[in-house]
């Protein structure tokens, strides 16, 4: 893997990596490696505001893009997304986002028979957290969208209760559905 990045600064930041696997790269043995004969590219860019203005403490805008290949250069995955989070002066923290999955050819399910065409499908999410600062705290995360296997959507909450500054308790329940499950 190779990578660029700026994370410092006041108002810009971003990141560009790649990453390889040639052919006969196999330590799936161990079981952590789902693919090998694959090329990653991903990039993104963030624009924020680190410094309170009006209501809010802290801003960002995030544009992100990624791509992969195998080594025959069937495209396999392309996707952007937008996403922008609001700190407000509550200590509150709220995001919302965009995404887009453009359609690619899979080349596993077949298992070498030949190349499978995926829909393009769009993706959105949208959450709220609340001030992290206070012993109980707890947010609201909803996701809609539609991905491989056809549409879905989920909502889940959590919920963090600090006993003591090193011991705490988290509830994350979660809903999903899905449509269209091939």
């Amino acid at each position: 893997e190779m990578r660029l990045s700026k994370r410092g600064g006041d108002h810009i930041g971003g990141d560009i990596r790649y990453e390889g696997l040639s052919r006969d790269f196999a330590i799936n043995d161990l079981g952590f490696l789902r693919r090998s004969n694959i090329h990653n590219l991903r990039g993104g860019i963030n624009v924020r505001g680190n410094n309170p203005w009006r209501f809010t403490r802290r801003r960002g805008l995030n544009f992100n893009t990624s791509a992969s290949w195998n080594l025959d250069g069937d495209k396999l995955r392309q996707n952007f997304n937008a996403n922008a989070n609001t700190q407000l002066m509550s200590w509150w923290w709220t995001n919302i986002g965009y995404g887009r999955n453009l359609s690619v050819l899979d080349d596993v399910e077949t298992r070498d028979n030949g190349l499978l065409r995926l829909p393009a499908n769009n993706f959105y999410w949208w959450g709220i957290d609340s001030d992290f600062r206070k012993n109980v705290s707890g947010g609201l995360f909803l996701n809609i969208g539609g991905d491989r296997d056809g549409d879905f959507r989920s909502v889940s909450l959590n919920t963090r209760i600090r006993i003591k500054d090193n011991i705490e308790i988290r509830i994350q329940p979660r809903y999903s559905q899905s449509r269209g499950v091939s």
